[in-house]
């Protein structure tokens, strides 16, 4: 493992194991036990990932604090996604999940939280600053659906 401080895991179909770590991701191969690193050397930020996601297609999604990232399989490596909000400046990412119906919810910590599709252009914004979003912060620690897909999103400070 590249450090042991983990943030974040996630399950590549029944086979590995993405970890976010404080010095990059790694990706543990559970019929190997091998562990493969990915660090600025494979295209990723030298910042902490705080989240990762496998989707239902198989795609690998990453985000830390300079934004979200793609790992892309044919090439062994990541790259930075500049999605439609974070297209002037890196947004932040601190949470990366998928809901039931295919859609992205992206927690930031920052700038609230943003429902994407699978393209990755924003559905709608949720943040303080709007009154009618029904958001308490912008800081963004987790997202989670329930069996009956409500979406919960949990913040620094607000809980």
């Amino acid at each position: 493992m590249a450090d042991n401080d983990i943030f974040a895991l996630a399950e590549e179909k029944g086979h590995a194991f993405w970890i976010c770590t404080g010095r990059g991701i790694d990706r543990l191969c559970q019929r190997t036990d091998r562990v493969r690193r990915y660090q600025e050397d494979k295209g990723l930020s030298n910042s902490t990932f705080q989240t990762i996601c496998v989707d239902r297609s198989g795609r690998v999604w990453a985000g830390c604090r300079s934004g979200l990232y793609l790992y892309r399989p044919q090439t062994d490596d990541f790259i930075r996604v500049a999605w439609e909000a974070d297209k002037d400046k890196a947004i932040p990412i601190t949470m990366v999940f998928e809901d039931s119906t295919g859609k992205f919810w992206l927690g930031t910590s920052d700038d609230g939280a943003y429902v994407c599709n699978q393209q990755m252009q924003v559905i709608r914004h949720y943040e303080k600053e709007n009154k009618d979003s029904g958001v308490i912060g912008n800081d963004i620690t987790c997202i989670y659906e329930d069996y009956f897909k409500n979406v919960w999103i949990g913040y620094n400070q607000y809980g």
